[in-house]
């Protein structure tokens, strides 16, 4: 595989991959992989033939041609894969109750896409959301979740915001709230005040700014929530492993690379990495490890090595032009 520069949000490949399946290392197979595709189409049979080798979607990027595969457990039935690609083939697929996989949901230049399972097994039923208004998206997911749904993924870009839900298991209702913010004292406050309530976060998504939907449900314990922002990788993975030390824990779908203010000289963005911890677990000692890289051959490497020291991915965050992508692993049981 040829080197290939991060698209970022602006799709802007300056190299592109000679193949989309990365050459698995000898051995016994990875727990977990990085899949990435030459294109949206590619990206199908690139899903195909992992789904083959026993693989499955944990999280996805479609719009970018990339993906986070992890090994199949026992027993688990293979699942047969499918690219959407635009706001059309979405509502179609769900028109038919094809599922779409959790954390799939992605937007680029106003374009939808997600990665669904065909046919879905059983049906589901879901409800596609978009606006170009935060308070408009929060009225409406408000509603979809006093019915039965609940949000299984957000995408945000620069024509707005979506949200795709699904009805929960056994129908159950709850109430939601959403939360937008940009500056990290506001996101801290909001949070913590929700929390406070008795909500938990369900999905996120970042653009320019980031926006949290929660839910409310009597039955869940309360959490603390604390909002972690820097501009360096390296940093963030010190305030997670500082905050793991003092019984927190990263929440899941919370890693975001924001774009923050206007185009500086040269044409560089700055980035700000945006992640959530929450309360529950004992104190553990370093159980988080960060890797990143601006070019797809040295992320695919760094993620290899992770995964072969016994660490397990559970969060990416894409970053700006020719900012860092990032890889959030944590060591299992640590």
């Amino acid at each position: 595989m040829r080197a290939r520069l991060f698209p970022g949000v602006f799709g802007l490949v300056v190299w592109c991959a000679g193949h989309g399946w990365a050459q698995a290392p000898a051995g016994p197979p990875a727990p977990y992989r990085l899949l990435v595709a030459k294109n949206c189409q590619a990206l199908d049979q690139e899903l195909e033939r992992a789904a083959r080798e026993g693989y499955a979607v944990e999280l996805g990027w479609p719009s970018y041609e990339l993906v986070l595969l992890r090994r199949s457990g026992p027993g688990e039935t293979p699942a047969t894969y499918r690219v959407l690609d635009g706001k059309k083939a979405l509502e179609d697929a769900l028109a038919r109750r094809h599922c779409v996989v959790p954390d799939t949901l992605d937007a680029a230049g106003g374009r939808l896409r997600a990665i669904a399972t065909t046919p879905g097994d059983p049906p589901c039923e879901s409800v596609l959301l978009q606006t170009s208004r935060t308070g408009t998206l929060d009225t409406e997911i408000q509603d979809a979740v006093s019915n039965g749904f609940h949000v299984i993924g957000m995408a945000s870009d620069d024509s707005g915001h979506a949200a795709l839900l699904q009805r929960a298991a056994g129908g159950s209702k709850a109430s939601a709230a959403l939360v937008a913010a940009s500056v990290q004292e506001t996101l801290q406050q909001e949070l913590s005040a929700r929390a406070a309530a008795g909500y938990r976060i369900a999905s996120s998504s970042a653009w320019k700014e980031t926006l949290f939907s929660l839910d409310h449900h009597e039955e869940v314990p309360k959490v603390e929530y604390r909002v972690l922002s820097t501009t360096k990788s390296s940093t963030l993975e010190q305030e997670l492993n500082a905050a793991a030390a003092k019984g927190f824990r990263f929440t899941p779908g919370t890693l975001h690379a924001v774009q923050k203010g206007a185009v500086p000289m040269f044409g560089r963005l700055g980035t700000d990495y945006v992640a959530v911890v929450e309360s529950g677990v004992g104190a553990r000692e370093a159980p988080y490890y960060m890797v990143g890289a601006r070019r797809l051959s040295t992320l695919i490497r760094e993620f290899d090595d992770a995964v072969a020291k016994g660490f397990a991915p559970v969060a990416l965050a894409l970053g700006y032009s020719d900012q860092e992508t990032i890889v959030l692993f944590e060591r299992p049981g640590k």
